[in-house]
């Protein structure tokens, strides 16, 4: 593992107006985060804003409401745990427990929805800034040590009881280096996630538009592109929400689960990417 500097990722900011209130006590990895609840509408002001969707965004909007409804299938208890997270933001801020009668108070609203999330994810950010640079710091002392392993196990192996602790002092370091890796991984993983969902969310309306000269030849291609793109929004929320539910866990429990990889990031953002790339080979095909 190389001792690479692990910047807090600065995700984008909320996708609609208005952005989280986070309050972090000195001394303490403790973060209250005060997310906007969803405004409140009249019938006349949601009339005007799914009109507004219709015309403007109606692609990347039903792409998104689509791939969230089916990976609330798909991934219930995922979906469902980070629904009760984002609830209890919502409602008490973050030094509240969830409980499973936590009732569900998210924005129904497709762009009020996007934007909780994305505020959810730098706030769990913020949260966890300060343990990510206690790992990187200890990542950097584990790397020096591991790097010595042979040379020192050389030196010592006409010394049995020596030999010994010393195996046994590199199997600790080795797993204490897990959880070093998984929080790098991750928080590398969430900056490139939340910008591609961006990209794609603003592809997807020039590409997937309706041909001008509606060429019925073409339907089945771009329906085939349509589901692709669905299942690409949908690694990529799964992704955002298991770091959400990341975040907001016993940071006991986290580091517990990093130690043994029950979380593999690198190999959930490699999935992510072969995906990309399949989507982007089929899109070379339909517009050339």
């Amino acid at each position: 593992m190389s001792a690479t500097r692990m910047p807090a990722p600065r995700l984008p900011a909320a996708l609609a107006p208005g952005s989280a209130d986070i309050e972090t006590s000195a001394g303490t990895d403790d973060t209250t985060v005060h997310l906007p609840a969803a405004p409140a509408t009249n019938p006349t002001n949601t009339e005007t804003s799914a009109s507004a969707d219709d015309t403007t965004t109606s692609l990347p909007v039903r792409f998104w409401e689509d791939a969230y409804n089916e990976l609330k299938q798909e991934e219930a208890k995922l979906v469902d745990a980070y629904e009760k997270i984002l609830s209890r933001q919502l409602q008490n801020g973050s030094n509240s427990m969830v409980l499973e009668s936590q009732p569900n108070i998210i924005a129904q609203n497709n762009s009020d929805r996007r934007r909780q999330m994305t505020q959810l994810i730098n706030a769990g950010l913020a949260k966890t800034e300060r343990e990510a640079k206690v790992k990187e710091s200890c990542g950097e002392v584990v790397d020096v040590v591991l790097s010595t392993k042979n040379i020192i196990s050389a030196a010592i192996q006409t010394v049995p009881q020596a030999a010994l602790a010393w195996t046994g002092i590199c199997i600790a370091l080795e797993m204490l280096a897990n959880p070093i890796k998984a929080t790098e991984a991750n928080r590398k993983g969430i900056d490139y996630v939340v910008k591609r969902m961006d990209w794609y969310w603003n592809l997807s309306t020039s590409l997937l538009r309706d041909p001008t000269n509606n060429i019925s030849e073409f339907d089945g291609m771009r329906g085939e592109l349509e589901n692709q793109i669905i299942d690409l929004y949908k690694a990529l929320l799964s992704y955002q929400i298991k770091s959400v539910c990341a975040y907001y866990r016993n940071r006991g429990l986290v580091f517990l689960r990093d130690m043994i990889t029950l979380d593999d990031w690198k190999a959930d953002l490699g999935a992510i990417q072969d995906a990309e790339n399949c989507f982007q080979n089929d899109t070379q095909t339909y517009t050339n």
